[in-house]
């Protein structure tokens, strides 16, 4: 095969042909209009070799050679695209030279086009659910796979991460949740299909007698979020093997079905709303089964067992029967309201330049019509910390609903701790082999300088206090004004501190200065597990999806990580990564318990345990009389990635789990159907 690319790729390098998406068909079209006179110059060569008048042996052009196969379909395009135009116009120059492309790789925007892209027969491998990392990934949906397939397109799922292919079967189970692929359509995008892309599905890609004896045993379904591979064998050769297996109760069962269709909660003019049938998991007690939860100026206003005897007066009834009702998941951890896009700079406010800037408040900046914040409460995630970034001291985050016209609606505590990234232990890497002692040194002493001097920036605040309450006329500092409430210990500094070594360090600077501190990140945290416990620390982990810090830790250190912290006592929540994807916390809570978190603790991790450590646990976290009504409707379990999730409510408002995503799937599924009814004209015509 062959790699070929468009879009950004391409395109965004100033001062170079081509320069925009214009440029580049021509530039496909001119390659292989002179590849194709190049093959006619050669054919015409040979066919005259032999006769009495030969021609001259035409000059050898290797790149032009290269192309010819592909013209003959000897040499596979392979091709990393984006945008639904860029595709089109692949197609056509595709069409117009009998080439066909093979594969399309990333193709975010492939369902607005499926009918072409499944009409010239092209194969596509896509994320289940990247988007937003850079700009011609702002349209891209996790119904991608879904709309695909329904259009007869084969679809495999990739990554593109060193972390994520290690889960991807927790990937293809997210194409049962989007869209409602069956169990089968869901693992053979993991399967079957990147076999057939490549050409070798007689070989690989499925269990039959006389293939490569390649396989993955699980200790339960592979689509249940709580299952993990056992065993891996290649050629029959075992390659990888767990020295504890053991089956897992939790993981057994297949994954959740796509739900019956459940119809929008219209908002009630008092406020009012009584939820029947529905199973609820309050998280601070058993599970209640056929219960009712009535909703009343926005918080939990009773909980009772069966039917409602009273009638609901001006209440919305809504028949939940059969479904599942959880606590809003709080993300401990994010920069959500503080960006839009990747790559986009412009749209960065989460990160400013300078070591130390604690009086910077995350809440001035949070954008309410950000298109990450649909998304990510359309998963159930309805409470975020969003947290400066970028500098020694970044700022202060705040606490804040996923809802809301305004940020002073949406803020439930602002500001809610200092954000401190602590001084890394790992220099940067130079990319030359021959000077790592050299950089090793210089990294370590500006580590030490870094260190000092937030220690002197902590005495500054405290001196700074003194001064001012003796003599209130002092000159006004906002920076050490800001600061003077963390360095007495009156409000808790979030440090964010990955390995062994940058922990220990920063427990060391919480004793020095007696500051009140909570962990973040922290995956090397099961290493100090005992200390933590004994310190009475909080961590707020994650990701948990990540590869291990040090090249000597177990494979599945990450994972294993908030079990650890869980057997020793620590107290602890689960984070995401933060970023555009927020919306799959629960599924890292769900990597921890296929890891050894039970799962009962796994979803305190994401919802009671977070409130806790945050200090709002009366009030979010758990389905309590008299807490706020921030709830989430399942059909299923809630960290399972199949689950999909039918309605929320946020300060008992509800809100339907829509977005721009859910929109343009709704708009180009039904473009699909126009072009198989003869309505609407393929684009590549």
């Amino acid at each position: 095969g062959v790699k070929f690319a468009l879009g950004e790729n391409v395109k965004r390098t100033d001062g170079r042909f081509p320069n925009t998406r214009l440029s580049v068909e021509a530039v496909l079209v001119r390659a292989f209009s002179e590849a194709q006179a190049y093959r006619r110059l050669w054919e015409e060569y040979r066919a005259a070799a032999s006769s009495l008048h030969p021609l001259p042996e035409p000059r050898r052009d290797l790149r032009l050679e290269a192309l010819a196969d592909v013209l003959r379909g000897d040499l596979k395009i392979h091709c990393h695209c984006y945008r639904a135009d860029e595709i089109l116009m692949l197609l056509r120059v595709a069409d117009q030279f009998g080439i066909k492309i093979q594969s399309l790789q990333h193709v975010l925007e492939g369902y607005k086009i499926a009918a072409e892209i499944a009409a010239h027969g092209a194969s596509c491998s896509t994320f289940s659910d990247w988007w937003a990392y850079k700009i011609e990934a702002y349209d891209a949906i996790p119904f991608n796979s879904a709309l695909l397939t329904e259009a007869g397109a084969l679809v495999c799922l990739k990554s593109d991460s060193n972390e994520l292919m290690r889960h991807l079967y927790q990937e293809a189970a997210k194409c049962i949740k989007y869209g409602g692929m069956t169990e089968l359509q869901a693992l053979q995008t993991i399967t079957l299909n990147g076999a057939k892309q490549l050409g070798l599905e007689k070989r690989i890609g499925t269990i039959e007698v006389g293939k490569d004896a390649d396989l993955a045993i699980f200790n339960g379904h592979p689509l249940n979020s709580y299952a993990r591979c056992e065993m891996t064998l290649i050629e029959g050769e075992v390659y990888f093997e767990r020295s504890e297996r053991a089956p897992s109760r939790w993981a057994a069962s297949p994954p959740t079905a796509p739900s019956r269709g459940f119809q929008a909660i219209s908002p009630n003019p008092h406020g009012a709303y009584v939820l029947t049938n529905v199973c609820v998991h309050p998280v601070v007690g058993p599970t209640r089964n056929n219960a009712t939860v009535r909703i009343e100026g926005g918080k939990i206003a009773a909980i009772s067992e069966g039917n409602p005897t009273s009638p609901p007066g001006s209440a919305t009834v809504v028949d939940a029967a059969g479904l599942h009702l959880y606590p809003g998941m709080i993300d401990a951890g994010t920069v959500i309201g503080l960006t839009e896009l990747g790559s986009a700079r412009e749209t960065h406010d989460y990160a400013e330049g300078g070591d130390f800037q604690p009086d910077l408040r995350a809440s001035v900046a949070i954008n309410p019509d950000s298109e990450l914040i649909p998304v990510t409460r359309a998963n159930g995630v309805l409470t975020v910390v969003t947290r400066p970034t970028g500098a020694i001291v970044a700022g202060q985050s705040a606490l804040i609903n996923l809802a809301g016209w305004v940020p002073r609606e949406m803020v439930i505590i602002d500001p809610l701790a200092l954000s401190v990234e602590f001084p890394a232990l790992v220099p940067l890497r130079t990319g030359d082999p021959t000077t790592p002692s050299i950089g090793r040194a210089i990294a370590r002493k500006q580590r030490e300088e870094k260190v000092r001097r937030l220690k002197e920036l902590f005495g500054q605040a405290r001196a700074y206090a003194a001064a001012r309450s003796q003599s209130p006329d002092r000159p006004f500092n906002p920076r050490l004004e800001a600061l003077v409430p963390y360095a007495r210990g009156e409000k808790p500094i979030v440090i964010q501190a990955f390995r062994q070594a940058e922990i220990e360090d920063a427990l060391k600077l919480a004793d020095e200065l007696k500051l009140k501190i909570i962990l973040s990140g922290a995956i090397d945290a099961w290493k100090l597990a005992d200390e933590l416990k004994k310190r009475d620390v909080p961590v707020i982990v994650g990701p948990v999806m990540t590869m291990p810090q040090e090249d000597h830790d177990p494979y599945d250190a990450p994972f294993t990580c908030p079990a650890r912290l869980q057997a020793a006592g620590v107290r602890f929540c689960i984070r995401s990564h933060g970023g555009s994807n927020t919306r799959n916390l629960p599924y890292e809570a769900a990597m921890a318990v296929s890891y050894g978190l039970p799962p009962d603790e796994a979803l305190k991790a994401v919802t009671l345990y977070p409130a806790q450590i945050l200090g709002v646990a009366d009030q979010l976290g758990s389905i309590e009389v008299g807490k706020r009504a921030n709830l989430v409707l399942t059909n299923g379990d809630i960290l399972q990635a199949s689950t999909q999730v039918l309605a929320l409510f946020i300060d008992g408002k509800p809100l339907e789990p829509t977005s721009k995503q859910t929109r343009l799937y709704e708009r180009y599924r039904e473009r699909l159907k126009e072009v198989k009814e003869g309505r609407a004209p393929l684009g590549t015509k």
